[in-house]
Formats: C-alpha cells, structure tokens, sequence
C-alpha cells in the first residue's frame, strides 16, 4: 500500500472515530429541483459562433439524502442527485459542451450522459419563527457526468476521459435555504444550490470561470423522526 493509500485510510479512521458518535440520525429527504447549467463556451477565441454548442441547458434534478445533527444549530446532509444532459466533445477545440440530440455526428463525439452530484454538505441553521428556519451551508461536492447512451453512432469513450480528467469532477457546492414545518415530522426546504468549477482555475480552454457552473433551486421534502 503506498504512503497516499496509508494516509486516506488512517485520516478515515481518525474521523469515525473521532466524529461519527457526534452525528445523531436527523431525518430523511427527498430532492427535486432544476439544474441550470451555463455554457460559456457559445463563442470562440475567434468571435466565431461554436457548431453543436447548445445554449445553457435546463434539466430536471431528483434524488435523496439522509440528515445528522450535530448539534442544535449544525447539520451533515450527505446526499445523491441525478440529472441527464447531451453532450458534444468537439473535434475542433478538444472541448465538451452541452449539445442537442439532432447534433450531427460530424462535429464530434455526442452521448446522453447521467450527471450524479455527491453532496457533504454542512448546514447552519437559525430558527427567526416557531415553524421556519433558515440555512447556509457548503459542500466538498462531487459531479460525475457519465456518458450512457450514444448517440449517432459515435464512440464515447473519450467524452467519458475528458469528464475525469483536469479534476473536472470536483464541484465544491454552496446554498443557502428555507424550511418549513408542515407538520410535527414534514417540512418543505426551498433552496438554492450553486456548483462551483472550481476546475476551470487551470483550465486550458479559453473560457470564463462560469463555464459549466450549475444553479439548481430546489425543492426538498425532509422527514424527520418522530419526538419521543
């Protein structure tokens, strides 16, 4: 085992160890929400409009999660969603894009990908009412974006390196949110989540650092157990 292996595993033992018996079961919940994901790559270095590049996307985002506290006011909230979205890794810049489905094959590899978000997310919360309370938190975020299904015939197994490569999976997250009790275990959280690319800061493409940045509002219904 080499010393990096050695030292990931001993860093999480000394964190079950050390702050598992903190986090008490919290609760259960439910996302559903719609990403927004900006394309900056719509014009080239050239002024020239990009072929295949789509403009920024809307897509539908479902998943769950389950809740800890660790204390009265701080929360973890690991969480799993799921989007999907075409993409065109073009032949001319090397670049992957948001694309369309009626994108023809000749301007490059196209696959419907799964987009997965692994969410840590650490919450604050203050309850300002009886029944509401509002949040801040932050997340070490994950994006995996895996290419699924191809389309036009086209080869994907490029468009699946280019994804993990560059650290283009590292998608530290930040929101902020709204709860409300519905009832004695129900509450509706509306929230809005923002992925930062945080890759795009060595980038070798000639794009803004909002490129493929995601803003997802959210709507999530959390569960939590019942008081004894």
């Amino acid at each position: 085992m080499s010393v990096a292996k050695k030292v990931t595993v001993l860093a999480a033992f000394f964190f079950v160890c050390v702050y598992l018996p903190a986090f008490e079961y919290a609760g259960y919940e439910f996302h559903l929400g719609q990403a927004i994901i900006l394309n900056g790559y719509r014009v080239d270095s050239a002024g020239d409009i990009v072929q295949g590049s789509d403009v920024s996307p809307i897509r539908f985002a479902v998943g769950g999660g389950a809740r800890f506290s660790l204390s009265e006011s701080w929360f973890f909230s690991p969480s799993v969603r799921f989007f999907g979205q075409e993409y065109i890794l073009l032949k001319d810049s090397g670049k992957a894009v948001p694309t369309q489905i009626e994108t023809g094959a000749e301007l490059g590899s196209i696959a419907g990908t799964l987009g997965v978000i692994m969410g840590f997310p650490f919450t604050w919360e203050y309850a300002f009412a009886e029944k509401v309370a509002f949040g801040l938190g932050a997340s070490p975020s994950l994006l995996f974006r895996i290419p699924v299904v191809p389309i036009d015939g086209t080869e994907i197994g490029e468009l699946r390196s280019y994804f993990l490569r560059a650290g283009r999976f590292l998608a530290p997250e930040f929101f902020g949110s709204v709860a409300y009790a519905v009832s004695e275990r129900t509450r509706a959280v509306l929230s809005i989540r923002t992925t930062i690319p945080v890759y795009n800061l060595w980038s070798a493409f000639d794009t803004p650092f909002w490129d493929e940045l995601m803003i997802i509002p959210t709507l999530t219904i959390r569960v939590v157990p019942a008081q004894r």
